[in-house]
């Protein structure tokens, strides 16, 4: 599943056209939140949205511009 979500943060990053160190931020963030989410037995959370905001915070602290929230949210694949 975490591989799942690491390849859409790299489709989000590549279609905003994001740094690379972005892309890094994103995916230390969300391994963060999963290894502290998963320590407490809760039920698995959302990857997708967890992806989408990891990539928005990322961007929010490397890319000179902040990220458009509408934008990302229209971006992400629907299943």
């Amino acid at each position: 599943m975490r591989e799942a979500m690491i390849v859409l943060i790299q489709d989000l990053h590549k279609a905003k056209a994001y740094k690379p160190e972005t892309m890094f931020l994103a995916c230390s963030i969300a391994d963060r939140f999963l290894a502290n989410y998963m320590r407490r037995d809760a039920k698995e959370p959302n990857l997708v949205h967890l992806a989408t905001i990891a990539l928005l915070l990322g961007a929010k602290l490397e890319q000179p511009m902040f990220p458009s929230f509408e934008r990302m949210i229209n971006l992400i694949p629907v299943h």
